[in-house]
């Protein structure tokens, strides 16, 4: 009686092995496959996100191209060029031509400022010296 228990035992046992062995080869399919299907998921996503910048950069050098062939507007200071005299913060008074602005202080420092839309670009710093050159 002891070694048919034994038996039935050892039975549930092999069965019981064999039933995981399967679960274990079927969970390594299954991981696979997921692999490969978030690994394509992964290419698809790679190829929009190349082909979008891509077209961004596309366009970027398309309107680098149109803003570099438009005509600029013709700057001529003619005979009488327009001048104006104004008061600036920290500059004793500029003298402005158009879209270029000069500024003098009184610490002997002079700016040279483009003014395009509301937006003061500054182009060069010059600073005096005592014998009246430029350093």
């Amino acid at each position: 009686m002891l070694l048919d228990e034994q038996q039935a035992l050892q039975m549930a046992f092999s069965s019981m092995e064999m039933k995981m062995r399967e679960l274990q080869n079927e969970n390594v399919e299954l991981v696979t496959r997921w692999m490969a299907l978030k690994a394509k998921d992964a290419d698809r996503m790679n190829a929009e996100n190349e082909e979008f910048v891509r077209l961004k950069q596309e366009r970027e050098r398309l309107e680098l191209i149109r803003a570099a062939t438009e005509a600029a507007p013709p700057v001529s200071l003619g005979p009488k060029p327009r001048y104006s005299v104004s008061r600036a913060c920290s500059c004793a008074v500029i003298l402005s031509c158009r879209h270029l602005s000069l500024s003098s202080s009184s610490d002997r420092t002079s700016y040279c400022v483009q003014v395009l839309q509301a937006i003061c670009l500054s182009l060069c710093l010059l600073c005096g010296t005592f014998n009246g050159g430029l350093a």
